[in-house]
């Protein structure tokens, strides 16, 4: 294939990267895609940095050999925050795009300038994220919660598998858990009326976060 025709690389330790596909595939009608999913490995949000540095270099290296991708998006927030620094210096050649908290878009359409934050252990205690934090937290408050076991859960559901609906009850004492210590939403003063899902996982219980919440927030 010549590099207008190769395939764009895309991998996730599972699932979640696929909402990112599915955007791209929306916007990128024309253009081919490689996804990968590093399922016997996901997810990688309660990992250590080494672990998830180790996997995101060999799956690049992979996906460039065996596929020839002409640009990789590293469609999971715990692995950019990790790994996305180490990879463009070790592959310079490669044009790689990670994805983040959207802690900016939040911070400018939060009217009550309290913001939640839902994402893996391994994004809320990187270096990258606290950057994000101070960056665009001068007239917002945010309020994070590292939601252990949430991505792992929501990647189980989707096994046609008895143990599936145990993943799924699962998920909701999870959710219901985490919603609640993060504190209070609505409108008022001093509560959050936004909400970040900081895992490309958590955007397919979406409809589960938004029962928790009613319309409180956004």
């Amino acid at each position: 294939m010549t590099l207008a025709t190769s395939p764009i690389g895309v991998f996730d330790s599972g699932i979640g990267g696929l909402s990112v596909l599915q955007a791209l595939r929306r916007e990128l009608p024309h253009e081919h895609f490689v996804y990968l999913a590093d399922s016997g490995n996901a997810p990688y949000g309660e990992r250590g940095d080494a672990f998830v540095q180790a996997r995101t270099h060999a799956i690049a290296q992979h996906l460039q050999a065996q596929h020839g991708i002409k640009a990789l998006v590293i469609a999971c927030n715990t692995a950019t925050a990790a790994a996305v620094e180490s990879l463009r210096a070790a592959m310079p050649q490669l044009p790689l795009i990670g994805v983040e908290p959207a802690i900016k878009p939040a911070a400018a359409s939060s009217q009550t300038q309290h913001v939640g934050v839902m994402a893996t252990r391994g994004t809320v205690e990187s270096r990258r994220f606290r950057k994000l934090l101070s960056e665009h937290g001068q007239n917002v408050q945010f309020h994070v919660q590292a939601c252990d076991g949430l991505a792992r859960a929501i990647e189980l559901s989707t096994l046609q598998q008895p143990e599936a609906a145990g993943e799924a009850s699962e998920i909701e004492a999870l959710s219901a858990r985490y919603i609640s210590a993060l504190g209070q939403f609505g409108l008022k003063t001093g509560e959050m009326d936004t909400l970040v899902l900081g895992c490309t996982h958590y955007i397919f219980i979406k409809e589960e976060l938004r029962a928790l919440l009613g319309r409180r927030c956004n």
